[in-house]
């Protein structure tokens, strides 16, 4: 697994949100949180345990199906012997709340990663191969610490390329453009295959695998990317899949019918740059590795689809999933802060379709930036301004009295996706690389507001550059 700090740009491709996918993720079933020593592998309305059965296909899905490999099988990476002299998986240890923590030293991306230190016991089980993954769960806690190339040193500290916190009573996600001990920025854990999940009959989360033609490019929940190739047909870091409904899994072992079970009901995410559909699990002696291997190797590529999760996002910097009968109060990431409220007062006015409307340029004082935006001035945008950014979870607000509202903004295809809420309410994430291209793209609110204040939000939500040129209330 290769990685690189500090990439702020990702350019993006997806589709706007419409009712339909909102309706969609509203019929999804309760979902529960797995467990391991007690604790919650993260919230039960986490993504992780959301079910994806019923989401819609995403609109470039035989694309991605493609570039990974349609004619290739899927592998288990993981098992109960050893390959190249040493254990088949990723292997994961529970500690008590007690276990001392050590030093940690990063060695090249600890700029990215959760200061130590770490409670990693001297005798932790690093595994085996180039990865050198450690995965070590503070069961009296419920934290996760994940290292990625981690190597144990004479002093009792360990090197590391990498590590991260994760908090398994949270939805928190790592800071926007961060990884993680995953070349995605997401944890490994709780995509692995366990033994003991398997054997209960059930697996009740989603997975993780790799592949090894992937875009330069990450989704939600996703934060992290290693840069390769623009091309928008290659599947993006995060990119949800699936097994098809109708795939026939009557035919094979008990075992490898769980796993097949958990594709169809929660699929895997693509967290790391590897060989084809290899999907990750932790070694254990009760593993049937003939059967995995044989039985699994039947799975090809064309067997699978890719998701459109976007309907279950309710804020780009949380892994809370949207789904029935959940409140909207999302676990952010610690790094994002709403800004405060501020009414506007109206500038230029303008006639806008019909009826009168009021523009506000984005050099109005009601726009309240929160983040690193930067501003264009120059021929093209409303006004010759507009203030945009290139890093996401930087948000604005836009406090207004009217009974409509628009957005104004640049459309290109290397453009990213918008998050939009109105009066605390999520509404749409609007992707600019899509439809109409060139300077004064206007998006306009399609339901009714009623007489008086309301409060615009806007959320860089992924991929590249966005900007907002003016807001137009009528």
């Amino acid at each position: 697994m290769k990685r690189i700090a500090h990439l702020q740009t990702v350019p993006l491709s997806g589709a706007t949100l419409g009712l339909g996918l909102l309706i969609v993720a509203a019929l999804l079933p309760q979902p529960v949180s797995a467990t391991l020593a007690s604790c919650p592998v993260f919230p039960s309305n986490n993504i992780w345990n959301t079910r994806v059965d019923i989401l819609p296909v995403h609109p470039r899905s035989n694309a991605y199906i493609n570039a990974i490999g349609s004619t290739d099988g899927v592998h288990p990476d993981f098992g109960s012997g050893t390959w190249d002299g040493g254990p088949i998986g990723i292997p994961y240890t529970i500690v008590p709340g007690t276990q001392p923590s050590v030093t940690i030293h990063f060695t090249a991306y600890g700029d990215e990663s959760d200061p130590g230190p770490y409670p990693i016991p001297s005798d932790a089980p690093v595994e085996w191969g180039s990865d050198h993954h450690v995965i070590v769960v503070d069961r009296d806690h419920c934290m996760l610490y994940e290292m990625y190339r981690a190597e144990r040193q004479p002093d009792g500290s360990w090197n590391a390329d990498s590590g991260a916190k994760f908090d398994l009573q949270s939805n928190a996600l790592r800071p926007a453009t961060w990884t993680s001990a995953d070349a995605a920025g997401l944890p490994m854990l709780p995509g692995l295959v366990r033994y003991d999940e398997v054997a209960s009959g059930a697996i009740k989360h989603a997975l993780r695998f790799t592949a090894n033609n992937i875009q330069e490019n990450y989704v939600w929940p996703g934060r992290h990317l290693y840069p390769a190739n623009p091309n928008l047909n290659l599947p993006p870091y995060g990119q949800r899949f699936r097994l098809k409904a109708s795939f026939d899994i009557s035919r094979f072992s008990p075992q490898v019918q769980v796993i097949l079970t958990a594709l169809k009901t929660y699929g895997m995410f693509l967290a790391d740059n590897g060989s084809p559909w290899y999907i990750s699990g932790a070694p254990n002696p009760g593993w049937n590795d003939d059967a995995l291997v044989n039985e699994l190797r039947n799975v090809k590529g064309v067997d699978f689809e890719a998701v459109d999760e976007s309907s279950l996002m309710v804020d780009p910097n949380s892994g809370q999933a949207r789904t029935t009968g959940t409140p909207l109060t999302p676990t952010k990431t610690p790094t994002f802060t709403p800004p405060p409220t501020h009414t506007a007062t109206p500038t230029p006015t303008a006639t806008t379709g019909s009826g009168l409307s009021t523009t506000y340029d984005d050099r109005d004082p009601g726009f309240v930036w929160s983040g690193s935006w930067q501003t264009y001035d120059g021929s093209g945008p409303y006004n010759n301004t507009t203030h945009y950014s290139k890093t996401p979870g930087n948000s604005v607000q836009f406090t207004f009295t009217g009974t409509g509202v628009s957005l104004m903004y640049g459309g290109s295809s290397s453009r990213g996706v918008m998050g939009i809420w109105i009066d605390g309410k999520w509404v749409t994430n609007l992707n600019y690389a899509t439809g109409t291209y060139g300077w004064r793209v206007v998006w306009t609110y399609g339901g009714t507001l009623s007489p008086g204040s309301h409060t615009l939000r806007l959320v860089h939500a992924a991929g590249g550059l966005v900007d907002v040129d003016a807001i137009i209330v009528r």
